[in-house]
């Protein structure tokens, strides 16, 4: 098993590195976007990025998860080749009739619906940004399901650094507004939809089969509702938000997300992106006992580090809003402790639902979907015209966690794995001793506080440890590789 973790960790620790090198991006244009634009500006912005994540959704029709799933069922390069070649035409094809659509008649009910963006130029762009990005999906799992991280790493952060550089001069130089980041993405999108054709080449073919989309829709498109989910209990708050207040409020509900959100979508999804994949690999070529176990030993452990990555965003909040925003958005640092508890739900969500996965009962992620959404919405209507802000957080808080629950007993039903609950309910206990101490530290000296933060977040390893959450092998396995490292690191000096 540990050399399948260690496979595991390999890969996992690749895209997490790549994805904090991609996001540490944030750490310019986040700074530069709030000091240098108006916050009404950066309020437009983030619709414009919240209706960015909403078309993704449906131009995507689950591509992505169904070429991910059926690649370990082809038998050989031309069912691949077949694969890939069908989706692609069919995506495309999809996607061009869809953007017509939306650009031609997509204004009035935007109008009707959104009063302080116009859509045009905003909506219009991001339209054609998000049909020309729907050509990099397959390529990227291709990518990932053969285990090149570090070729998907290295576009991504290509990409990621044309955005940025052009996002900045448009803002900085040529001060163009909400508009020039717009304008850039689209730009670095066009441009790196021409090298994923070119890393897709081996697999373009005329073949296509409307047997392979039927096949991939029945799979992949109960995933839509969940991303759609996924994107209501994220984003849809912002466009409530924006009926019932002035656009800089949604400015400061977006600063406040994105902090609290920030050390999540670098480091676990990092994580997601190689274990996904992972489980496939291990459904395929283990017995279902074995698998099953790799999986729940994985699972624990992924929880322990969610949860530490809340812990430091809740202790650290102030000081990455801070640095992020600035003075202007102060009123974002209550929202960074709610966001962060639903981030804990939002991404434990992930584990119990990769068992729909491997089971092929993704079906059933449908009414979880749905019903979630719902409700986030109906909270939203009830708790943001009384709250405000708050209320948005509030209710993206309760719809996640109501949501992880749903999902960890639907899938335990249908794909049962041995989950450790009792390791895990340790973890927790250790979660919230130190998130409670958190409330009673006091408040010195700037680096005396942040000394003083991490000081007591390392207490976190030290109560596992306390509570017997490690198990003795692995402690021994921890043991001997600090011996091995340690011999490695004085041999030379004792020659």
């Amino acid at each position: 098993m540990y050399q399948h973790l260690k496979r595991l960790l390999g890969e996992s620790t690749f895209y997490t590195i790549g994805n904090v090198v991609q996001r540490s991006f944030s750490m310019i244009t986040m700074p530069v976007f709030t000091r240098c634009m108006p916050v009404s500006e950066y309020g437009v912005l983030a619709i414009v990025t919240t209706v960015k994540e909403l078309l993704s959704v449906f131009f995507e029709v689950g591509t992505s998860a169904a070429s991910s799933r059926f690649y370990f069922t082809c038998e050989n390069f031309e069912e691949e080749r077949q694969l890939f070649s069908t989706l692609l035409l069919f995506t495309s094809g999809f996607g061009i009739v869809l953007s017509l659509l939306l650009y031609f008649f997509g204004e009035s009910i935007w109008q009707a619906a959104v009063k302080d963006v116009p859509f045009h130029p905003y909506i219009g762009l991001t339209i054609w940004t998000v049909l020309v990005g729907t050509v990099a999906i397959l390529p990227r799992t291709l990518f990932r399901v053969r285990g090149q991280a570090k070729v998907y790493v290295s576009l991504n952060l290509f990409q990621t650094s044309i955005t940025v550089a052009t996002s900045v001069f448009l803002i900085v130089v040529m001060h163009m507004g909400a508009i020039g980041p717009v304008i850039s993405t689209l730009a670095a999108t066009s441009l790196f939809s021409i090298v994923y054709l070119y890393c897709l080449r081996k697999h373009i073919t005329p073949h296509f089969s409307w047997k392979t989309v039927r096949k991939s829709l029945a799979f992949g498109l109960p995933e839509s509702p969940v991303r759609l989910a996924n994107w209501t209990l994220k984003m849809s708050n912002q466009l409530i938000l924006q009926v019932y207040a002035p656009i800089s409020l949604v400015a400061i509900y977006s600063v406040g997300y994105s902090v609290g959100s920030i050390l999540f979508e670098q480091v676990i999804n990092g994580v997601h992106w190689a274990v996904q994949p992972f489980y496939y690999q291990m459904a395929k070529e283990e017995v279902e006992s074995k698998a099953k176990e790799i999986f729940a030993y994985i699972a624990v452990y992924n929880t322990v580090l969610i949860l530490a990555v809340a812990l430091f965003t809740i202790f650290m909040g102030k000081e990455l809003l801070t640095f992020f925003a600035g003075s202007k958005y102060n009123d974002s640092q209550p929202l960074i402790l709610i966001i962060a508890l639903s981030c804990v739900f939002q991404f434990l969500f992930f584990i119990p639902s990769r068992g729909l996965y491997v089971a092929n009962k993704t079906v059933y992620l449908l009414p979880l979907a749905l019903s979630t959404a719902v409700l986030n919405l109906i909270l939203g209507f009830v708790l943001i015209p009384r709250f405000g802000v708050m209320g948005a957080a509030y209710s993206t808080a309760i719809s996640y966690s109501v949501r992880t629950v749903m999902t960890l007993i639907v899938s335990q039903r249908i794909y049962p794995i041995p989950y450790h609950y009792l390791r895990t309910g340790k973890a927790l206990a250790a979660f919230l001793i130190i998130l409670a101490a958190g409330f009673f530290l006091p408040r010195w000296h700037f680096m005396a506080t942040i000394i003083l933060k991490l000081l007591v977040l390392g207490m976190y390893p030290i109560l596992l440890y306390f509570f017997g959450f490690f198990e003795k092998r692995e402690l021994e396995r921890l043991h001997s590789v600090f011996l091995s490292l340690r011999s490695t690191i004085l041999s030379p000096a004792s020659r």
